[in-house]
């Protein structure tokens, strides 16, 4: 994020089997933004969201808001 590793942040990882099946893991991000699943076959995704303060909540040509969130995905299949 801003090109700098994020630590204890969710990540969040859901395979879904060729029967159909939903499986969901989370782990929290090591010191140096990393974590580790060990991979199911079927369609996969990897995700996470990072919410930060707005810094300036009355600026102009935005609604108000208290907070800002950046979303990142990952989706990709395994055998």
């Amino acid at each position: 994020f801003k090109q700098k590793p994020l630590p204890m942040v969710l990540v969040r990882y859901w395979n879904r089997t060729a029967g159909n099946q939903l499986h969901q893991e989370q782990q929290r991000s090591d010191a140096q933004g990393r974590v580790r699943f060990q991979l199911r076959a079927g369609s996969n995704m990897v995700s996470l969201v990072r919410m930060i303060p707005h810094t300036d909540p009355n600026e102009t040509g935005s609604p108000p808001a208290d907070w800002v969130s950046y979303w990142g995905s990952l989706t990709f299949g395994c055998r």
